[in-house]
């Protein structure tokens, strides 16, 4: 199978990516092996594919960060809600104690 190299050049992404058949493939490596154009035309968009690789994980990374702040957040506000509820029972059970005491001491008093 002979190709010239626009042809070559279309066929890049799906040779790069590995499902080009098997007649397209040898073809392919041959061209590449015989055209310095196609082979820098090549050589480029694997660059540009590591490139854009890397540039969606670096942005899936700051996504799973932004992810992490925000359930970091909720959880702190929820731990300072419990805090506050928590100290807020603890003061009516307080309240409520100094009152039955004074109650019964005031009780025991008029006996």
């Amino acid at each position: 199978m002979r190709m010239n190299c626009e042809i070559i050049q279309d066929l890049i992404p799906v040779y790069h990516d590995g499902i080009a058949s098997e007649e397209t493939s040898r073809a392919m490596r041959l061209h590449l092996k015989n055209c310095s154009d196609c082979r820098r035309h090549y050589a480029q968009y694997c660059r540009s594919m590591r490139l854009e690789l890397a540039a969606e994980a670096e942005i899936s990374r700051d996504a799973a960060g932004d992810a992490f702040a925000s359930l970091s957040r909720r959880m702190r506000r929820r731990r300072m809600l419990s805090t506050a509820s928590l100290s807020a029972m603890g003061a009516v059970a307080a309240a409520a104690a100094v009152l039955l005491i004074f109650r019964e001491i005031r009780h025991s008093n008029k006996k």
